[in-house]
């Protein structure tokens, strides 16, 4: 065998990093490596910042402080709110999920109906907003693991003694958000992973509102004012009456919802290792107890059990 010469020797050599180089800017699925171009997670980290889609208007989930004035260092462009103007439980998580990857929250206001149409065009990274799981929004939308888990209940004014179960709505004035599940509920067409429901309310009047506040504030005028009823999560409604509002929940529960945060799947960038770490982080703070205390502060009690039991595995979101 004769021995290489050193330009065959080096040529060799050159073909063999090149190789090399080229198997390591790949992951074992031969997809390219991770950057700010391909993949979401890395988007994030690279800008510094988590762009938290929330509602402005949402108490105790969400609520914006319009006077608190900005940070003078703050990474958040002229069109983001920052950490000390939003607060709420939603707000506290996405914050605290932001803290955990390393990098500034910066919360922006979209309608609920662009949040659940998906195809965000990558103006926000991640949504924060009391969303639960459904067939429908999983069409267009991947779902975390969820933070917190509750009841959905109907609501009537506290001078009413004729509504007792919500069988006892039939054809009545109900007032929910638009686009939520308690429309679809009331429509007999709500489809949730796990939840197999049963309609007892039937022929109802709908009438929907961008979230449940004004209608909250509808239904407290006066029984069959403006409404003879509402439908709204556990917390929404125990809160408003906490807050002076004249309103009685009706005991039984229409159904239980797991609650998450949501990202787009028509991402121009792969969102998997983006949402498995926002998943990994939520799992680590039902661990360390972070969301029980926020939830117990923010809502008056601990929501998050069932909601740390849940096995996200079991959705199959990723091929």
């Amino acid at each position: 065998m004769k021995p290489l010469s050193s330009s065959r020797f080096g040529l060799i050599l050159l073909i063999f990093f090149t190789a090399t180089l080229s198997l390591s800017a790949c992951n074992k699925d031969n997809s390219p490596a991770p950057t700010r171009e391909n993949d979401k997670l890395a988007e994030i980290m690279a800008r510094e910042t988590l762009v938290i889609a929330i509602d402005p208007h949402y108490p105790p989930f969400s609520a914006l402080k319009e006077a608190e004035p900005r940070p003078a260092n703050t990474r958040c462009t002229v069109a983001q709110y920052t950490q000390n103007q939003m607060e709420g439980f939603d707000a506290a998580v996405a914050t605290e999920v932001a803290r955990r990857l390393g990098v500034e929250p910066c919360f922006v206001t979209p309608q609920w109906s662009q949040i659940i149409s998906g195809n965000w065009s990558n103006n926000w990274d991640i949504h924060f907003g009391s969303m639960s799981i459904t067939a429908e929004r999983m069409q267009v939308l991947y779902f975390s693991q969820p933070y917190f888990s509750t009841t959905v209940h109907a609501f009537v004014h506290a001078e009413n003694n004729t509504y007792q179960t919500p069988e006892d709505l039939q054809g009545k004035r109900i007032g929910v958000c638009a686009g939520c599940t308690y429309e679809s509920y009331l429509m007999g067409n709500l489809q949730m992973p796990g939840n197999e429901m049963t309609y007892r309310i039937l022929n109802p009047q709908i009438i929907a509102y961008a979230n449940e506040i004004p209608a909250l504030e509808d239904l407290s005028k006066g029984d069959g004012v403006i409404l003879d009823a509402l439908i709204t999560q556990k917390p929404t409604g125990v809160s408003a009456i906490y807050a002076g509002m004249p309103l009685r929940l009706l005991p039984d529960p229409l159904y239980y919802a797991h609650v998450c945060a949501v990202v787009d799947k028509k991402n121009s960038r792969d969102t998997a290792r983006f949402l498995n770490r926002v998943s990994d982080i939520i799992q680590e703070m039902h661990r360390d107890g972070t969301l029980s205390r926020l939830s117990t502060q923010w809502l008056g009690e601990d929501l998050t059990q069932e909601a740390s039991e849940f096995d996200i595995k079991t959705l199959d979101q990723f091929p």
